[in-house]
């Protein structure tokens, strides 16, 4: 396989892409069971959840000959366990990270890193202090990427699947702006 960073973008997912996206996430739920995370189902992420998000320009992609191979969704809003963080700036401009996840067949590859630097990147365009977001606290890759990129545990939320820590990250200023993609 040849850089798998060579030559991608990031981009806002259109109406076009549910079909794939919603292939993705599929790969990544069965990719998921098979090393016994009990993370994601069919219930969530659901086709309903990643077309609103499309609808309302929060879902970003990362293709590869134009299939996503890596998607998330960044937006202001929040679960109302969010709560149970103690934020450091709890007033300050934030957005939320959510479904971040990366096709198995380029696991490994540095793009969910890629991925999570450029929403950082985003939000800070965007005039965000700081980015949140739930990980599950049984998944340990998404654990290791979360705080190997500075993210810090605040709190816990409880929901259908169990416990999921409540991290945050404070996002430095920077010169460099966001736009609609981001090449490598």
């Amino acid at each position: 396989m040849s850089d798998p960073q060579s030559n991608l973008i990031i981009r806002p997912a259109d109406p076009a892409d549910l079909d794939a996206t919603c292939r993705l996430v599929a790969a990544v739920v069965d990719a998921l069971r098979r090393a016994g995370i009990d993370q994601w189902d069919e219930a969530y992420p659901d086709r309903e959840q990643l077309a609103a998000d499309t609808r309302r320009r929060e879902l970003r992609l990362m293709p590869r000959d134009g299939h996503p191979i890596a998607l998330c969704a960044l937006n202001a809003r929040c679960d109302p366990a969010y709560a149970n963080g103690r934020w450091e700036q709890p007033e300050a401009p934030f957005r939320v990270l959510h479904r971040l996840c990366v096709d198995p067949e380029y696991q490994g590859l540095g793009l969910a890193h890629a991925l999570l630097r450029h929403i950082e990147a985003e939000a800070r365009a965007a005039g965000c202090e700081t980015l949140r977001l739930d990980v599950f606290t049984k998944n340990p890759t998404a654990q290791a990427l979360y705080r190997s990129a500075g993210y810090r545990c605040v709190g816990q939320a409880r929901w259908r699947k169990g416990v999921f820590d409540l991290m945050e990250k404070k996002l430095r200023r920077t010169s460099a702006a966001a736009d609609g993609a981001f090449t490598f």
